[in-house]
Protein backbone atom coordinates (compact mmCIF):
# COMPACT_ATOMS: atom_id res chain seq x y z
CA UNK A 1 0.00 0.00 0.00
CA UNK A 2 1.17 3.43 -1.10
CA UNK A 3 0.55 6.86 0.73
CA UNK A 4 0.30 9.96 -1.13
CA UNK A 5 1.73 12.94 0.62
CA UNK A 6 0.12 16.17 -0.84
CA UNK A 7 2.75 19.00 -0.49
CA UNK A 8 0.55 22.89 -0.91
CA UNK A 9 3.14 24.52 -2.86
CA UNK A 10 4.91 27.73 -1.53
CA UNK A 11 4.88 30.94 -3.68
CA UNK A 12 6.69 34.06 -3.04
CA UNK A 13 5.97 37.47 -4.12
CA UNK A 14 7.62 40.77 -3.51
CA UNK A 15 4.87 42.95 -2.25
CA UNK A 16 5.40 46.96 -3.16
CA UNK A 17 3.86 47.58 0.15
CA UNK A 18 4.08 44.20 2.24
CA UNK A 19 7.81 42.96 1.21
CA UNK A 20 8.67 39.70 0.30
CA UNK A 21 5.14 37.40 1.08
CA UNK A 22 5.19 33.58 0.91
CA UNK A 23 1.65 31.67 -0.11
CA UNK A 24 -0.07 28.87 -0.84
CA UNK A 25 -1.89 28.34 -4.07
CA UNK A 26 -5.38 27.38 -1.89
CA UNK A 27 -5.10 30.95 -0.48
CA UNK A 28 -5.45 32.83 -3.45
CA UNK A 29 -8.77 34.38 -3.45
CA UNK A 30 -10.68 34.71 -6.81
CA UNK A 31 -12.90 38.50 -7.26
CA UNK A 32 -15.82 37.08 -9.34
CA UNK A 33 -16.58 40.63 -9.60
CA UNK A 34 -13.78 42.93 -9.90
CA UNK A 35 -12.45 46.13 -8.01
CA UNK A 36 -13.82 48.96 -8.99
CA UNK A 37 -10.92 50.64 -10.62
CA UNK A 38 -8.49 47.39 -11.15
CA UNK A 39 -11.36 44.97 -13.12
CA UNK A 40 -7.75 43.73 -14.82
CA UNK A 41 -6.67 41.46 -11.72
CA UNK A 42 -8.87 39.14 -10.49
CA UNK A 43 -6.13 36.97 -7.98
CA UNK A 44 -5.50 38.35 -4.27
CA UNK A 45 -3.76 36.89 -1.38
CA UNK A 46 -5.28 38.25 1.78
CA UNK A 47 -2.42 39.02 4.01
CA UNK A 48 -3.03 39.80 8.04
CA UNK A 49 0.33 42.01 10.02
CA UNK A 50 -1.13 40.74 13.84
CA UNK A 51 -3.81 43.11 14.27
CA UNK A 52 -7.45 41.42 14.07
CA UNK A 53 -9.00 44.45 12.34
CA UNK A 54 -6.72 45.00 9.39
CA UNK A 55 -6.03 42.97 6.42
CA UNK A 56 -3.97 43.59 3.20
CA UNK A 57 -5.49 42.42 -0.24
CA UNK A 58 -2.44 41.97 -2.16
CA UNK A 59 -2.37 41.28 -5.78
CA UNK A 60 -0.60 38.09 -6.59
CA UNK A 61 -0.97 39.47 -10.39
CA UNK A 62 0.49 42.76 -10.18
CA UNK A 63 2.67 43.36 -6.77
CA UNK A 64 2.29 46.82 -6.48
CA UNK A 65 -1.04 46.48 -5.91
CA UNK A 66 -2.73 45.97 -2.38
CA UNK A 67 -5.59 47.17 -0.70
CA UNK A 68 -5.72 48.23 3.40
CA UNK A 69 -8.88 46.40 4.39
CA UNK A 70 -10.62 46.93 8.02
CA UNK A 71 -13.24 44.33 9.15
CA UNK A 72 -16.03 46.40 9.81
CA UNK A 73 -18.30 44.61 12.01
CA UNK A 74 -15.22 43.97 14.57
CA UNK A 75 -14.29 47.55 14.23
CA UNK A 76 -17.98 48.43 15.55
CA UNK A 77 -18.77 49.86 12.36
CA UNK A 78 -22.43 49.41 11.50
CA UNK A 79 -23.77 49.45 8.72
CA UNK A 80 -26.62 48.08 6.74
CA UNK A 81 -25.99 45.25 4.54
CA UNK A 82 -27.86 43.01 2.26
CA UNK A 83 -26.25 40.53 0.40
CA UNK A 84 -28.18 39.97 -2.81
CA UNK A 85 -28.89 35.61 -3.63
CA UNK A 86 -26.63 36.34 -6.98
CA UNK A 87 -23.72 37.68 -4.52
CA UNK A 88 -24.26 35.23 -2.33
CA UNK A 89 -24.12 32.68 -5.51
CA UNK A 90 -21.26 34.54 -6.96
CA UNK A 91 -19.38 33.85 -3.62
CA UNK A 92 -20.29 30.33 -3.23
CA UNK A 93 -21.92 31.30 0.53
CA UNK A 94 -24.28 28.64 1.87
CA UNK A 95 -25.01 31.18 4.63
CA UNK A 96 -24.24 34.88 5.49
CA UNK A 97 -21.51 33.85 8.27
CA UNK A 98 -19.43 32.50 5.95
CA UNK A 99 -19.00 36.44 4.16
CA UNK A 100 -16.90 38.69 5.55
CA UNK A 101 -17.14 42.49 5.00
CA UNK A 102 -14.43 44.81 4.92
CA UNK A 103 -14.03 48.86 3.87
CA UNK A 104 -10.88 49.70 1.82
CA UNK A 105 -9.23 52.26 3.82
CA UNK A 106 -7.43 55.37 1.96
CA UNK A 107 -5.51 58.47 3.38
CA UNK A 108 -7.38 61.85 2.16
CA UNK A 109 -5.09 65.06 3.63
CA UNK A 110 -4.22 63.00 6.76
CA UNK A 111 -7.09 61.50 7.99
CA UNK A 112 -7.43 57.76 7.48
CA UNK A 113 -11.01 57.23 5.67
CA UNK A 114 -13.06 53.56 4.99
CA UNK A 115 -14.85 53.22 1.96
CA UNK A 116 -18.02 51.91 3.15
CA UNK A 117 -20.21 52.23 0.58
CA UNK A 118 -18.58 49.82 -1.93
CA UNK A 119 -17.18 47.67 0.74
CA UNK A 120 -15.22 43.76 -0.19
CA UNK A 121 -16.93 40.81 0.41
CA UNK A 122 -14.57 37.74 1.13
CA UNK A 123 -16.14 34.59 1.51
CA UNK A 124 -12.90 32.37 3.14
CA UNK A 125 -14.32 29.12 2.31
CA UNK A 126 -14.63 29.29 -1.12
CA UNK A 127 -11.90 31.54 -1.77
CA UNK A 128 -14.14 33.88 -3.67
CA UNK A 129 -14.54 37.71 -3.51
CA UNK A 130 -16.58 40.10 -4.54
CA UNK A 131 -16.84 44.61 -4.54
CA UNK A 132 -20.30 45.67 -4.38
CA UNK A 133 -22.03 48.72 -4.79
CA UNK A 134 -24.49 49.53 -1.93
CA UNK A 135 -27.49 51.69 -3.16
CA UNK A 136 -27.60 53.42 0.15
CA UNK A 137 -26.04 56.72 -0.60
CA UNK A 138 -25.96 57.97 3.18
CA UNK A 139 -22.79 55.57 3.09
CA UNK A 140 -19.96 57.50 2.83
CA UNK A 141 -17.07 56.76 0.21
CA UNK A 142 -14.80 58.19 2.23
CA UNK A 143 -16.06 57.76 6.45
CA UNK A 144 -13.75 59.40 9.02
CA UNK A 145 -12.63 56.81 11.64
CA UNK A 146 -13.04 57.56 14.85
CA UNK A 147 -10.40 57.99 17.86
CA UNK A 148 -11.38 54.33 19.01
CA UNK A 149 -11.68 53.36 15.52
CA UNK A 150 -8.39 54.34 14.64
CA UNK A 151 -6.19 51.22 14.76
CA UNK A 152 -2.29 50.89 14.04
CA UNK A 153 -0.93 49.94 10.66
Amino acid sequence: MTTQTTQQACLKLESAALGIVSYGEQHVVNCVTPIIGFEQLSDFIVVNKGNPLLFWLQSTEETSVSFLLLDVFKAGIDIPIEIGAQDAADLEATSSDDIHVYAVLSVHDGEMTANLRAPILINDKSCKASQILLSDESLSMRHPLQIEQRVAV
